[in-house]
């Protein structure tokens, strides 16, 4: 059976070879069989004809992988290319079409095989209707988000709940050819999207930075957020109370030696002595998991390796066993059309047993938690039976030992009794030092899955506007609202006109308190996007809440 893969790779092998047409079917195939599949679109675009169909393949790449490199770039190159029609048209009195050359753009859109490879694939919504039929979007460059639904620091993508409303796609203009690699950013800070739409449109236009989303009123499951979130429905929520909010020691605190741009707390922005593990107004914990190991240690793979040794061995165990007796069988009875199936079911559930400690052992090397806490509670459990089977057997080899002496006339038989009693006790404790450095290998292994614990350091991250507003979303996201506000201040710094900026930052204002500063940074993002009836309903909000909090 042919999968969507083996039909992608199908028309990526036409395309290469100059068949264009076939290849145009195979990605159609592929598409239809995944319309999740953003590297299928990628690929449909450089071999269709028509610009205009170039760039809706290149926008519905971005609606399902907003950080797609090559969709970005290829339609910041169909832009280039389409001002330079007009400018060339201009100039010399031609009536400015704004289209460039279906042969020279379909050229320029096949994807190189060294990039092929660079193609992100991702889980997204998918489109309704026929091959190039858009979903309704907003232009995520002039309006605020609108989604109820949680923000990520990972790179993810909108949920099939959420497939009616994609997220506008939004390439960056990058210089150089069209599949230019853009700027190295950190693809792990991008938001976890879940779009509304306040103004649908058949057609969207791209928007000048990647697709971002903020949520206002923030959801604690996103697939229920994503059957919410509507214009209406974000119209009917109500802004809830800071999360920094002090639990206690609200009155005003002595000053506090510490470094003010390394040791405020992430949560209220309290300054903090560097020695304190809990801040001292809000009580929230300042420490937070360090990174792992980066390489696998030694201890792991020791451990990883013996699992895998052993099911390997129980599983040929259990096979022989089983050839043995069908063998036995065969001798005594001359057949063996009478042997107990039970005895198969059993050997079979043997195997079964050693080969899931396989995958398990495999699932622990891949750093996997869970598989390493399965692991974990199976040594303890192996290491506490091993003690407990030692001294049941040394308590009854001394009881065998005794009655020997006693009963036996010859000396030599009971120096012989104890004797084998020795070894049988030797080979228990033999049994319990081996469960007990399977033991110490799964303590020396814990910093292969928990980093250390480290004091959070209140410093702002990022190096453009775009990872700085997503790493402020990661930190809102774990209710760090000041050190995600002091994050977005930073992204407005560097980019004072965007509208999604603002709207975070404004919000981030209002969770701390900071009404005026709220109330003058909404009406800055009104006064660059006045017809964006979210952010009215978000002003609205705020000016009743200062109202409330001025009493």
């Amino acid at each position: 059976m042919t999968t969507s893969h083996d039909t992608l790779q199908q028309g990526i092998a036409a395309a290469r070879s100059g068949q264009r047409a076939l290849a145009r079917q195979l990605f159609v195939r592929a598409i239809e069989a995944n319309q999740h599949n953003d590297e299928a679109w990628v690929w449909l675009a450089g071999v269709v004809d028509d610009p205009a169909d170039m760039r809706r393949c290149l926008q519905q790449a971005l609606r399902i992988n907003p950080l797609n490199p090559q969709a970005r770039q290829g339609i910041a190159w169909l832009d280039q290319q389409a001002r330079q029609a007009q400018k060339t048209s201009s100039s010399t009195g031609a009536p400015p079409g704004g289209q460039v050359s279906s042969a020279s753009l379909s050229a320029t859109m096949h994807p190189l095989p060294s990039q092929a490879a660079n193609l992100s694939s991702s889980a997204p919504s998918a489109p309704k209707g026929g091959l190039f039929q858009l979903p309704s979007a907003t232009n995520s460059s002039s309006s605020a988000s609108q989604s109820d639904a949680s923000v990520s620091l990972a790179a993810t993508h909108p949920l099939p709940s959420q497939a009616a409303n994609p997220p506008s796609p939004a390439p960056s203009a990058t210089k150089g050819g069209l599949f230019q690699l853009p700027p190295a950013t950190n693809s792990a800070a991008s938001a976890s999207a879940a779009p509304a739409s306040n103004r649908p449109s058949s057609l969207p236009r791209p928007a000048d930075q990647p697709a971002r989303r903020f949520a206002l009123f923030g959801k604690p499951k996103p697939t229920a957020a994503a059957i919410v979130a509507t214009a209406a429905g974000a119209a009917s929520a109500t802004m809830t109370a800071p999360v920094s909010k002090p639990h206690w020691k609200a009155k005003e605190l002595p000053p506090e030696d510490g470094d003010p741009t390394r040791d405020r707390c992430p949560y209220c922005g309290e300054l903090n002595n560097p020695d304190r593990k809990r801040c001292r107004r809000c009580d929230r914990s300042l420490m937070i998991r360090g990174p792992v190991r980066e390489q696998r240690s030694l201890w792991l793979s020791i451990l990883g390796i013996v699992w895998i040794i052993g099911g390997v061995l129980g599983i040929l165990g259990a096979v022989l066993i089983l050839i043995g007796l069908l063998v036995l069988y065969n001798s005594f009875f001359g057949s063996l059309s009478g042997f107990p199936l039970i005895v198969v079911l059993i050997a079979v559930i043997i195997a079964l047993i050693y080969g899931g400690q396989i995958a398990l052992a495999r699932a622990m090397l891949n750093r996997a938690r869970w598989a390493y806490w399965i692991i974990a509670v199976l040594t303890a459990l192996q290491l506490g039976g091993s003690l407990v089977g030692a001294l049941g057997a040394s308590a009854a080899i001394g009881d065998a030992i005794a009655q020997a002496r006693e009963f036996l006339p010859s000396p030599d038989a009971a120096a012989a009794v104890a004797a084998v009693g020795g070894i049988f006790g030797a080979a228990g404790l033999i049994d319990v030092a081996i469960k007990a450095f399977f033991m110490l290998l799964v303590g020396l292994s814990w910093r292969d899955f928990y980093g250390p614990k480290e004091r959070f350091v209140s410093e702002v991250r990022g190096n453009t506007d775009y990872e700085l507003f997503n790493t402020g979303l990661a930190l809102q996201r774990k209710g760090m609202w000041w050190m995600a506000m002091k994050q977005w201040e930073a992204a407005v710094a560097n980019s004072p006109r965007d509208t999604d900026y603002l709207h975070a930052l404004a919000v981030a204002y209002a969770k701390l308190g900071e009404w005026e500063k709220a109330r003058e940074t909404i009406a800055k993002a009104i006064t660059i996007s006045p017809n964006n009836p979210i952010l009215r309903q978000i002003q609205e909000r705020i000016e009743r809440m200062t109202l409330a909090a001025q009493g």
